[in-house]
């Protein structure tokens, strides 16, 4: 009977293989400061500009 190795993780073979440590780096990176509050105000401010300016009907 063969034992399994606890120690070895199964590595899937596919094209996203790794997506997960880079990803979570990258958000950690994001997050971790206050620039995407910043840029997230900036967007929602510049997607609403439009919204304001049109007059309502009616």
């Amino acid at each position: 009977m063969i034992e399994q190795n606890s120690e070895f993780q199964r590595i899937p073979h596919s094209w996203y293989r790794g997506f997960h440590a880079i990803y979570h780096k990258e958000l950690a990176a994001w997050f971790g400061t206050h620039r995407w509050i910043n840029q997230a105000i900036i967007w929602m401010a510049l997607a609403l500009i439009p919204a304001i300016s049109v007059p309502m009907a009616g």
